[in-house]
């Protein structure tokens, strides 16, 4: 996890494959689920997207049994975003609203940020621009609250993106100027791709 979010993407899917191997040896189905949801995202951080879907569905199989609904719902939101990312766009809006709703319902604060960062991500590449936005500001004052800086800045990093699309450029420097700031911060090797995009478009 620590390698994950200083962006070592690679690093982190030594230890989690290891840990995953572990947890099958010990019988752990529940954590040998937890281990391919974190492989999904790291996957997914790599660019890896078909490699993301299967690590979810793996975990999906794994945890089926426990009736969780709070487990079900991270799922479906991890499906989402892979499927998103490969360009299944109405089938990842199908699982988007059945895990929203019962983030909401839990009042699961992350689960409900992670799905309407996915969202935006969604009707972004569908070209709905404004609903990005929406989206993205609403998981954006939820990274706020939860004190969760790198997320912060990433969805920052989006809004700008989104922003950039539709020739809003100083909402977008204004983003990405943030979004900079905390990853200066936090030392994280993707400052420097948010330096790059305010460099292009100063």
């Amino acid at each position: 996890y620590a390698y994950f979010r200083l962006g070592l993407y690679s690093e982190a899917r030594i230890h989690l494959r290891h840990a995953l191997e572990m947890n099958r040896e010990l019988g752990n189905r529940a954590r040998q689920a937890h281990n391919h949801f974190e492989l999904s995202q790291v996957a997914n951080s790599l660019g890896h997207f078909d490699e993301a879907l299967s690590h979810v569905r793996h975990g999906l199989r794994l945890c089926q049994a426990t009736g969780s609904r709070g487990a079900k719902a991270w799922v479906r939101a991890l499906e989402l975003g892979c499927l998103a990312r490969i360009g299944t766009y109405q089938q990842a809006l199908d699982c988007s609203l059945e895990a929203l709703a019962v983030f909401r319902e839990l009042g699961n604060g992350y689960g409900e940020a992670e799905t309407l960062g996915s969202l935006a991500d969604i009707h972004h590449h569908l070209g709905n621009y404004s609903q990005a936005v929406d989206y993205r500001r609403g998981a954006l004052e939820l990274n706020r609250q939860l004190g969760d800086h790198y997320t912060e800045a990433d969805t920052l990093t989006r809004l700008g993106d989104t922003y950039q699309v539709v020739g809003e450029l100083d909402a977008a420097r204004d983003a990405w100027r943030q979004a900079a700031s905390i990853l200066d911060d936090l030392r994280h090797s993707e400052a420097a791709q948010v330096h790059a995009r305010l460099r292009g478009h100063s």
